[in-house]
């Protein structure tokens, strides 16, 4: 975080914000996240993953924040489960859509599952894809990358 700061990016770090579901951390860093908008006055909530896309939009709605961005990564817990859990899931991401100023995707291939799905409505929808800009070269559709490849702890 260090490096960020130096950047000059003000950083804050929600102490009781876990991966986990608890209830009583979550209530702690929803409260902790309250105090953060009624400080800064800030114009945009920008929320990523699910745990943090809906606490984030339940309190940007509850300060009466006008603008709530979700950005999507893909969509593994729902595509992941099947059955009761995958249609509690679904509700939960239809009903959160009513929060959301702007859902943002990072493929086309999230957005048509959104679209097929109904979540969230057209005008909400923006795909914003990972490129690479180099003056005086045409951008390309593909980008070849490395990476460790490791399974996830869930």
């Amino acid at each position: 975080m260090k490096k960020i700061e130096d950047l000059g990016v003000k950083v804050h770090v929600i102490r009781n914000f876990v991966r986990e579901i608890n209830s009583i951390e979550d209530l702690a860093a929803y409260i902790e996240i309250k105090e953060l908008l009624k400080k800064n006055k800030y114009d945009v909530v920008h929320c990523h993953s699910s745990k943090a896309g809906i606490l984030g939009r339940i309190v940007a709605k509850k300060a009466k924040m006008q603008k709530a961005a979700y950005t999507i990564h893909g969509w593994w817990r729902i595509t992941r489960y099947k059955g009761f859990r995958r249609k509690v899931a679904l509700s939960i991401e239809k009903h959160m859509f009513k929060m959301t100023h702007k859902l943002v995707f990072v493929c086309n291939k999230d957005k048509d599952f959104a679209i097929k799905q109904r979540i969230g409505r057209l005008i909400q929808h923006i795909v914003i894809t990972n490129r690479i800009a180099v003056p005086g070269i045409k951008p390309v559709n593909y980008v070849l990358s490395w990476a460790f490849l490791k399974l996830q702890k869930s």
